[in-house]
Parts: structure tokens; C-alpha cells; sequence
């Protein structure tokens, strides 16, 4: 009972921390040059609401402490993933400084190279070594980001 308390608890901080974040990102893009298109909200609206359903899932059934533990760490990941990739496709788009494609955001300062992997996939390598891949449904997408970005770089 008390890792689901604690789960529950979590939820909200999980929303904080996520606002949070993009406000901070935000603030240090600068302003948005090229919106891209939000992805559909509908799947992660249902993981949303999913998710606090699966943390109270021991209250309906018996199970053993280890078990629970991984239900209720299933259910506080999903509800991050979705929280952030449903906050973060709204703001989705080129920046002064950089780019915010879903849940991932890259400071131009920061791109050491950029490979493309396939017609959608752009793969930023940054200074530091950490990939960032960014995957556009749309090839047009993926092509007016490379190019907008080999621009401004």
C-alpha cells in the first residue's frame, strides 16, 4: 500500500519537474522560427489515463512485494514518457538556438556533426559524444530540418 501512496505521489512531481524543464528550455532556445507539426495526442492522452490504473492494479488483486514494486515503476515510466511527449510535441519546432522535435531538444552550440540515417532519421552527435536521434514521420519534415539547420549552424 505504501508504494502506491508513494507512486500517486509522484505523479504530480513528475508534472512539475516536466514543465519545469521545458520552461527552462524554452527560455534558452530562444524564439520559435519554424513550427513543426504536434504529433496526435490520443495515445498518450490513453497511456495518461492507463497509467494511475495500473498503480492501483494491487488494490483489484493479490500480488507478492517485488511484483508490485515493477507495476507501479511501469505505471510512474509510462505516465513520464507520455506526460513529456504530450507536453513537449505542442512546442515542437526550430528555434534561434535550437530544436525541439517531441520529447528531445538540441542546442545548435552543442551539434558536434549531424548524420542521416534513412529519409526521416537525423541523428545529431553533440560535443559531448550523446546521440540524439530524431525521427520525423514525414521525409519532407526530416529535409527542411536538415537543411534549416545546416543553415543557422
Amino acid at each position: 500500500m505504501i508504494i502506491m501512496i508513494i507512486a500517486y505521489g509522484t505523479l504530480p512531481l513528475i508534472m512539475a519537474i516536466t514543465f519545469y524543464r521545458l520552461k527552462k528550455t524554452l527560455a534558452t532556445l530562444g524564439k520559435n522560427i519554424q513550427p513543426f507539426p504536434a504529433r496526435p495526442a490520443y495515445q498518450f492522452i490513453g497511456i495518461l489515463i492507463a497509467s494511475p490504473s495500473l498503480i492501483a492494479l494491487p488494490l483489484i488483486r493479490s500480488f507478492d512485494f517485488l511484483t508490485i514494486f515493477a507495476i507501479t515503476g511501469v505505471g510512474i515510466m509510462g505516465f513520464f514518457i507520455a506526460f513529456q511527449e504530450l507536453i513537449y510535441s505542442r512546442y515542437s519546432g526550430l528555434y534561434e538556438k535550437g530544436i525541439v522535435w517531441n520529447a528531445i531538444s538540441v542546442k545548435f552550440e552543442d551539434i558536434d556533426r549531424m548524420e542521416k540515417e534513412g529519409s526521416n532519421t537525423i541523428v545529431f552527435i553533440l560535443f559531448d559524444r550523446t546521440k540524439k536521434v530524431l525521427v520525423c514521420q514525414d521525409e519532407t519534415i526530416a529535409l527542411r530540418i536538415e537543411q534549416a539547420i545546416s543553415t543557422l549552424h
